[in-house]
C-alpha cells in the first residue's frame, strides 16, 4: 500500500512512496488524471445508468484546459492524486488493508531570540537547536550550535555556526527522509521559521528543498489568513496540535503542549523556574536548554503513542485513496471514498457543478428542564444522519425535487395517508404544478411506496439503490466486519499491531460514515444539494422528537407520575431521567449500591430501547417517511449511565458519567459548560474544577459553602501571577497611541499602556519584559491609586508596583471565580452559597 504521492502538474509525473510485501519502494509514474464523456457505445455507467466513456490526455496542461472549456464531461476537477490512487488501489478490499509502518519525525526547534516571541516571516533570531525524534527507532538526532555534554539518550550534531546547523539538518532530511513530519504547531512556528530562516542565510538556493526526498518543496501564502502554507513532495505534514484540536473529544481551557501533556500524560514539559526565563536557561545551562528541546519532541512521540492520531490519519488515507495531508478535509475524503466505490463498480463520478451557500434548519436542541437530575441515561439515534440517508435512499441521482409551501407537520401527516392537497415542485428544470391528475398520481406513486419524502418536503426514488445511500450502507457493513475481526484477534494477541491498525481503521470508517451528510451541504462538493442536505437534517429532528414521544409513552404505560421524563435532547441524544421510575417500581432502590443501581438501570434501559426501537421503525421509518427499506433500521441505542446530570442552558450541560456503553467508569462530561477557562489562572483552575466535581458529585451545600470560603481566603494571599487572568493581547498599536490607551480599548490591552507607563515612571524598563502583540499576558485588577488605573497587564509582576499598588483581590475573585460558581448554582437555585458572610442573626445568637 501507499505511504505518500505526489502529481507534479509540470512534467505529468505521478511519484509514489509504497510498501510492498515489506519493502520500501519509490516509483516515478507517467500519468495524467482523465475525464468521462457521455456517449452511447461507452462502457462506463453514470450514477444514473447512461453510457460513458474515458477520455485521456498526453499532458496536464491538455486536460486542466480541456476541463476549463468543457461543461457536459463527468469527474473532472479530481484532485489528480486522489484519482490514481482510487484507479491503483480499489482492487484492495477495505477489511484486507495492510497498514505500512510509518517513520515520523516529531521536530522541534529552538530559536535564541532577545525579545518576545519569535517572528516566522523576519526571522531575525537564530534557529541555535533543532531536535527530531524518529518513531520507527526512538531515537533523537539533535543538531545544536553549542557542545552538549549531558547524558540524554540522544545523537548529538554539534555544529559551529547557525549556517552549519541548518546545513547538516536538511542533509539529514534528505538522507533519511521521513514519511511524516510532526511535532506541536510546526505548521504554524517551527517549519515556517526553518524555511524562512534559511532564505534569509543563503539566499535563494532554496535549500530547504532538502525536506523532501526528490526535493521538491512548495511554500504560498493564504489569501484569507496570510499564513505560509508548506507542501513537501514526499513528506506529510501532521501538526499534533492541529490533531489533537481535531480529534480530541476534550475542549481543553488551553492547549500548550505543557498543558496537553499534563491531561493526557500527566507530565508536562521539562521544568526550568530556577532560571528567569528561556533566554537565561540558553545562556547559563546549555545541557538543560538542549534537554528542554529534546523533551517536546519526546511529548509529542508519547502522546502519539497513547492517542494514535497519526494512526488514525493514516488509516484514513488508505481507505479513502486520500492523501495524508487531507485528513481535515471531509470533500477531499469522500470523493477519494466514492472513486474508490466507482472504479470497483464501473462506474464514473458525476460533473462539479459547485453553487452557492445556503443555509437552512440544522438540529433539533430542547430547552432543559434546568437543574441537577440523579440517575440520567441518555439514548441515541445510531449514526443518525447516515441511517437517514439509507432508509430513504438519499442520493444525487434519486433525488426528485421538493415539495414547496406545505409546513413541516403536514407533510408527514400527508405522506402517511398517501393523501397530497395541490403543490408545487422545486425541480432541478424549475417549478411545477401537482393538481389535478398528476396529483392523483402522485399520491398513487407514494401509495406504491414508490418514493420516500422527508418531512422538509424532498422526494426520493427508491425504484433503484442510491449511490451515496449504497455507500453509506456498506460503509456501516464494513465497520462491523472490521470490528469482528478486530476482536477476534484482540481475544487472541491482545496487543497485535494488527489490533491496533484494525481499530484506527475502524474509527477512520466511523468518521467517513458521519462525514457523507456534510457532502451535500457545501458548495464546494460535486454532490451538493442543499434541498437533500435539509432532507437529512429535518429527518434527524423529526425522529428524535418522535424518540422523546416513545421514550414518555413508555414510562406512561407503566405508570410514571412523571408527565416528561426527557429532561434534555441535543441533536440525536435524548437524556432521560430515571431515578423517580426506579424509586417507584423498586421500593428498596434508595437502599442500594451503585452497582445494583446500575444494573437495574441497564435492564429499564434495554426494554426502552427494545420499544422506541420498535416504534421507531414502524411508524416514523415506514409511515413518516414511507421508506422502502425493511431490511435496515433507524435505531436508538443506550450509552452513558450518569450518576448525576446538571443541565443549565442548551448547549450547557455536565455530567458524572459512571458507566459508558457497558464500561465502567468515573468521568465528569462536560459540553458547554466552559467555567474553567484558558483565561483562569492556575490557582483558579484548580479550585473550580474541585468546587463543579463537589456539586456534580452532590457534596452537602454546607461543605460547597466552607470550601468556596475558604477558597477566597486563600486566593486573598496568594502572588499577583497566581491570580491574574491569562489574555491573548492583540491590536495594541490600534489601541495604544503616545504610549496611551484610546477609549475603546479593552480592558486588557489598557493594561499594556498601564505597566509601560509604570515601567518608565519607576525606571526600571530595563528589568522586565515588554508586552508584544500576540502574547498571552497576565492581567490584573487593581485598587485606586495615585496614577488613576485600574488595570496592569503583565508577565513578571515588578515588586516595585507593591510600594504604590494593590491588588484588587475581592473584584479578581467576583469575576474570574465566584461568578463561574454561581452559573452552576444558579439553576440548582443555590447561588446562596457564594454569600459566605457570616449573617446578623448568627451574630446576634452569641448575644441572647
Amino acid at each position: 500500500m501507499f505511504r505518500n504521492v505526489f502529481f507534479n502538474t509540470k512534467t505529468s509525473k505521478i511519484h509514489l512512496w509504497e510498501n510492498v510485501k515489506g519493502v520500501d519502494l519509490y516509483t516515478e509514474i507517467d500519468w495524467v488524471p482523465y475525464v468521462f464523456i457521455k456517449t452511447s457505445g461507452g462502457n462506463i455507467k453514470t450514477i444514473d445508468g447512461h453510457a460513458a466513456k474515458k477520455k485521456e490526455f498526453l499532458m496536464y496542461r491538455d486536460y486542466y484546459q480541456y476541463c476549463k472549456d468543457n461543461f457536459n464531461i463527468l469527474e473532472n476537477k479530481t484532485k489528480p492524486e486522489i484519482q490514481f490512487l482510487a484507479e491503483r488501489y480499489h482492487g484492495i478490499k477495505d477489511e484486507d488493508l495492510e497498514i505500512p509502518r510509518l517513520k515520523t519525525y516529531h521536530i522541534d526547534i529552538e530559536v535564541n531570540t532577545e525579545i518576545g516571541f519569535p517572528n516566522t516571516e523576519e526571522t531575525k533570531d537564530p534557529i541555535v537547536l533543532i531536535s527530531l525524534k524518529d518513531s520507527s527507532t526512538g531515537r533523537t538526532v539533535t543538531f545544536g550550535e553549542k557542545e552538549y555534554t549531558g547524558g540524554e539518550n540522544i545523537t548529538y550534531v554539534h555544529c559551529e555556526r547557525e549556517d552549519v546547523l541548518l546545513n547538516k539538518f536538511f542533509k539529514y532530511m534528505n538522507r533519511y527522509p521521513p514519511d511524516v513530519i510532526s511535532g506541536w504547531n510546526i505548521w504554524n512556528f517551527d517549519l515556517p521559521y526553518i524555511i524562512n530562516r534559511s532564505i534569509k542565510l543563503f539566499g535563494n538556493s532554496n535549500i530547504y528543498n532538502f525536506l523532501s526526498p526528490i526535493r521538491v518543496v512548495r511554500t504560498w501564502k493564504s489569501k484569507k489568513s496570510g499564513e505560509m502554507n508548506i507542501d513537501i513532495a514526499g513528506v506529510a505534514i501532521l501538526d499534533y496540535l492541529h490533531l489533537y484540536k481535531w480529534y480530541s473529544p476534550h475542549n481543553l481551557e488551553s492547549y500548550t503542549l505543557d498543558f496537553v501533556s499534563k491531561f493526557e500524560l500527566e507530565k508536562g514539559k521539562l521544568d526550568y523556574s530556577e532560571y528567569k526565563d528561556l533566554k537565561e536557561l540558553y545562556e547559563k545551562d546549555w545541557n538543560k536548554y538542549v534537554e528542554y528541546n529534546v523533551i517536546d519532541c519526546k511529548r509529542v512521540f508519547e502522546l502519539e503513542n497513547k492517542l494514535g492520531y497519526i494512526n488514525l490519519v493514516q488509516a484514513l488515507s488508505l481507505l479513502t485513496k486520500c492523501p495524508m495531508k487531507f485528513y481535515n478535509t471531509m470533500t477531499h475524503l469522500i470523493e477519494g471514498a466514492m472513486l474508490t466505490y466507482y472504479r470497483r463498480n464501473n462506474l464514473c463520478a458525476p460533473y462539479f457543478a459547485g453553487g452557492t451557500q445556503e443555509h437552512f434548519p440544522a438540529a433539533y436542541v430542547k430547552e432543559p428542564q434546568k437543574g441537577m437530575h440523579d440517575w440520567v441515561i441518555d439514548i441515541d439515534i445510531s449514526s443518525s444522519y447516515p441511517s437517514h440517508m439509507v432508509a430513504l435512499n438519499m442520493s444525487t441521482e434519486t433525488y426528485i425535487g421538493r415539495i414547496m409551501g406545505i409546513k413541516e407537520d403536514n407533510i408527514i401527516s400527508y405522506t402517511k395517508n398517501y393523501n397530497f392537497p395541490e403543490f408545487d415542485m422545486l425541480t432541478d428544470s424549475g417549478f411545477k404544478k401537482f393538481d389535478s391528475n398528476k396529483l392523483k398520481k402522485f399520491n398513487m406513486v407514494v401509495n406504491r411506496g414508490l418514493v420516500a419524502i422527508a418531512p422538509c418536503g424532498s422526494v426520493f426514488s427508491t425504484s433503484e439503490p442510491g449511490v451515496l445511500s449504497t455507500v453509506e450502507r456498506n460503509i456501516f457493513d464494513k465497520r462491523t466486519e472490521i470490528k469482528k475481526k478486530m476482536n477476534e484477534i484482540r481475544n487472541i494477541l491482545p496487543e497485535s499491531e494488527r489490533v491496533t491498525q484494525l481499530f484506527a481503521l475502524q474509527w477512520a470508517i466511523k468518521i467517513v460514515l458521519n462525514a457523507m451528510f456534510g457532502i451535500t451541504a457545501v458548495p464546494y462538493s460535486r454532490y451538493f444539494n442543499v434541498n437533500i442536505a435539509e432532507a437529512i437534517t429535518s429527518c434527524g429532528r423529526h425522529t428524535i422528537k418522535q424518540g422523546e414521544i416513545f421514550v414518555n409513552d413508555y414510562f406512561k404505560s407503566l405508570g410514571s407520575p412523571v408527565k416528561d421524563v426527557v429532561a434534555y435532547i441535543d441533536t440525536d441524544s435524548l437524556f432521560i431521567k430515571m431515578d423517580e421510575f426506579m424509586s417507584i417500581k423498586y421500593g428498596s432502590w434508595n437502599d442500594l449500591d451503585d452497582a445494583a443501581k446500575i444494573a437495574l438501570i441497564k435492564e429499564e434501559s434495554k426494554k426502552l430501547e427494545d420499544y422506541v426501537n420498535d416504534r421507531t421503525f414502524e411508524e416514523t421509518q415506514l409511515q413518516d417517511y414511507n421508506s422502502q427499506v425493511k431490511d435496515f433500521k433507524i435505531k436508538f441505542e443506550q450509552e452513558i449511565i450518569a450518576k448525576t446530570a446538571l443541565f443549565v442552558k442548551k448547549k450547557k450541560y455536565a455530567y458524572w458519567c459512571v458507566d459508558d456503553s457497558g464500561k465502567s467508569t468515573d468521568d465528569l462530561k462536560v459540553s458547554g459548560l466552559e467555567i474553567v477557562r484558558s483565561d483562569s489562572s492556575e490557582a483558579v483552575r484548580i479550585k473550580l474544577k474541585h468546587i463543579m466535581e463537589m456539586i456534580m458529585k452532590r457534596i452537602s451545600d454546607d461543605d460547597i459553602k466552607n470550601v468556596i470560603k475558604n477558597y477566597k481566603k486563600e486566593l486573598k494571599k496568594v502572588l499577583p501571577e497566581e491570580i491574574a487572568a491569562n489574555i491573548g493581547v492583540n491590536n495594541l498599536n490600534k489601541y495604544i497611541i503616545d504610549g496611551r490607551s484610546i477609549k475603546g480599548t479593552p480592558w486588557h490591552v489598557k493594561g499594556v499602556a498601564n505597566y509601560r507607563m509604570l515601567l518608565k515612571q519607576y525606571g526600571i524598563e530595563d528589568m522586565y519584559e515588554d508586552i508584544y502583540e500576540g502574547l498571552k499576558a497576565r492581567v490584573i485588577y487593581v485598587k485606586n491609586n495615585a496614577f488613576g488605573i485600574d488595570v496592569i497587564t503583565f508577565q513578571r509582576w515588578p515588586k516595585e508596583f507593591d510600594k504604590d499598588i494593590e491588588i484588587d483581590y475581592e473584584k479578581m475573585i467576583e469575576k474570574f471565580f465566584l461568578k463561574k460558581i454561581g452559573f452552576l448554582l444558579e439553576p440548582m437555585n443555590k447561588s446562596s452559597l457564594l454569600d459566605t458572610r457570616v449573617s446578623n442573626n448568627m451574630l446576634d445568637s452569641f448575644f441572647i
